[in-house]
């Protein structure tokens, strides 16, 4: 058995490739994609116990007050995504892109978070989203690896 070997997938896929970009240091979603109107009418009051009452932190002061977006929101396209003024012309595309909107996560730092993100795990060397692929589908070409992974270069 050669885990590079291609495999049909279980449903006909309608795109060729996959790019997974997770630019860690880029502007929040909450900037861009995440419109949360409930978040605006509560910005600048404690957080409620029910949007994280146990939340982990990384600072001894715990969370502070909640925080909005000063963006300027609309729906854009066929479907209806929302998209803030900081991306006009990506909000011309949005019905030609994938909106993933489906993570949670226990703690409240990135580095938590993107582990959590890539592994669904909080232990580090963990199988991560492009070996889940890989092992689903194998590769196109044995002489070129299936995913690569980019260093930050932070602490490298």
């Amino acid at each position: 058995f050669d885990p590079t070997t291609p495999r049909q997938p279980h449903h006909t896929p309608k795109a060729k490739s996959v790019i997974w970009l997770h630019m860690a240091g880029a502007p929040s979603t909450l900037d861009l994609f995440d419109h949360k109107p409930e978040l605006i009418k509560l910005a600048g009051t404690p957080l409620p116990d029910s949007f994280g009452k146990d939340l982990k932190t990384a600072t001894d002061g715990g969370v502070g007050n909640l925080y909005a977006s000063k963006r300027t929101w609309k729906q854009h396209g066929e479907s209806g995504a929302w998209v803030s003024d900081l991306l006009p012309n990506i909000a011309k595309q949005v019905d030609d892109i994938a909106f993933l909107k489906g993570s949670k996560t226990e703690g409240s730092t990135h580095v938590i978070a993107s582990l959590k993100l890539h592994t669904a795990g909080l232990v580090p060397g963990r199988p991560a989203l492009g070996s889940w692929v890989q092992y689903g589908l194998g590769s196109a070409n044995p002489d070129l690896p299936a995913f690569v992974v980019l260093p930050t270069g932070v602490g490298a």
